[in-house]
């Protein structure tokens, strides 16, 4: 079962995939990000770490 998302979590989440952020290289940083969702940068950080902590929290009995 996945988490629940706050909303900006989730927004944080979707802008950071949407616009190249897991991409190797990455295509876009957490400023940009920020900047589209127009909050301050350590604040898209942290909502991208904690909808990352609750996927991979929800995620991680299936892979070990």
């Amino acid at each position: 079962m996945l988490p629940t998302l706050s909303p900006r979590q989730r927004e944080a989440f979707i802008t950071a995939y949407d616009t190249g952020y897991y991409e190797i290289p990455r295509q876009t940083t957490t400023s940009k990000i920020a900047d589209s969702l127009d909050i301050e940068r350590r604040t898209a950080e942290e909502h991208l770490r904690r909808a990352e902590n609750k996927l991979i929290e929800a995620l991680i009995e299936y892979v070990v």
